[in-house]
């Protein structure tokens, strides 16, 4: 398995023929054979991990919503991801040793995770071969998606990004604070409420309530 700096998707939503319950299903259904299978909950605001601490889990959300974050020299904070209602992230490396995390897992609602060893999860996939291709298939959708953001943030203006991520993720953002969303825009929360209030003036959004 080839490291990944942290794996998340959202329940329900479908990329590249790829649901994640495809993969969270038969893991939970292994680990409950095992006794592996405990779910904790965290309150809003409880980091789940935090950048630099080293971990040998992989961790699962089972409800909620958890925010995937970087942390400059400077204590600036930027936004990888979200996963909301249901998803798997960890920093995953093909031997299953503890290393620093590369980002930081925040809860932004009340949220139940549950905590694998990452070399159990290992041992599973390579044991199974219904886990090895919704592996392969989530590999792909990660992949497929991290090359359209890095598109986005290197192409598209800050307004545009806002606009295809109402159009993509009106839900989620209905239940994000807005400093979380300029956060993943990559914009400051001063240039977010000045593009909201142009787009406002201009009439864009109309169909959809602009969140405030």
């Amino acid at each position: 398995m080839k490291q990944n700096e942290g794996i998340g998707i959202n329940l329900g939503l479908v990329s590249n023929q790829f649901c994640v319950s495809e993969l969270i299903d038969p893991l939970r259904d292994m680990a409950a054979e095992d006794l592996r299978w405990t779910a904790k909950p965290f309150t809003k605001g409880a980091a789940i991990l935090h950048q630099g601490e080293k971990t040998e889990q992989a961790f699962i959300l089972e409800n909620g919503l958890v925010k995937l974050t970087y942390q400059n020299a400077n204590g600036d904070e930027r936004i990888k991801s979200f996963i909301a209602d249901r998803g798997i992230f960890g920093s995953i490396s093909g031997n299953g040793r503890a290393n620093p995390s590369r980002f930081s897992a925040i809860c932004v609602e009340p949220s139940i995770i549950i905590r694998l060893p990452l070399a159990w999860v290992q041992q599973a996939i390579a044991a199974n071969l219904q886990l090895q291709t919704a592996y392969l298939k989530f590999a792909g959708w990660l992949q497929h998606r991290k090359e359209l953001r890095e598109e986005a943030l290197l192409c598209e203006s800050a307004e545009s990004r806002y606009c295809l991520f109402l159009e993509q993720e009106a839900e989620l953002a209905s239940r994000l604070p807005q400093g979380d969303i300029a956060r993943f825009l990559g914009i400051t929360p001063i240039a977010f409420s000045r593009i909201k209030r142009r787009m406002s003036m201009q009439g864009q959004g109309q169909g959809q309530d602009l969140p405030i």
